[in-house]
């Protein structure tokens, strides 16, 4: 019996990988790695809502902040985000130094070893089932948002050493934004 759903699980892993051509292809072109995103972002974003025109699509982002962004998450798909939040925490020198817009849920935390409060912006994959968060710091005098809330920051990556413990904020410059 074991021996049964050993090969009955292996030959629907080898089916289910099974593709044709065409969807590879497509799947390929659509991958991103790194150095694709700070690509496709040093000019602004090149993604437009359905129905605008490409003027329309650059007015918006000339609205969103007169900032250079160097990756705008807010033009990224849920798991794309979650993939690069995840490495930015795991290879934060790629990233050191860029600037970043995020929108995610605020939550703020008290970590005593430092005792410092930090502000994060939570991402979550599509699925809902992981999360990663950023944490950010607002100008002197700044409120910063409610536990729970809707909210996007742009500031520029940093990693930061306190006490010998290393950690990564956004620097923001600006007000956070709520929705």
């Amino acid at each position: 019996m074991k021996k049964l759903i050993i090969l009955f699980t292996l030959c629907i892993f080898f089916i289910s990988s099974c593709k044709p051509l065409k969807e590879e292809k497509e799947l390929s072109k659509s991958s991103m790695n790194v150095s694709d995103v700070f690509a496709e972002y040093e000019n602004g974003p090149k993604v437009k809502k359905a129905g605008q025109k490409k003027s329309d699509a650059s007015d918006e982002t000339d609205k969103k902040s007169t900032q250079k962004v160097d990756i705008d998450f807010s033009e990224l798909d849920t798991n794309m985000i979650y993939s690069i939040v995840y490495n930015m925490i795991f290879e934060p020198e790629q990233y050191s130094g860029k600037t970043i817009r995020i929108r995610g849920e605020s939550y703020s935390t008290f970590y005593e070893p430092l005792n410092k409060t930090f502000y994060t912006v939570i991402v979550k994959d599509a699925t809902a089932c992981c999360a990663q968060g950023l944490s950010y710091v607002l100008p002197e005098g700044a409120e910063y948002p409610e536990d729970g809330l809707d909210v996007e920051v742009t500031g520029v990556f940093e990693i930061l050493e306190e006490d010998g413990i290393e950690f990564t904020q956004l620097n923001c410059n600006s007000k956070v934004k709520i929705y």
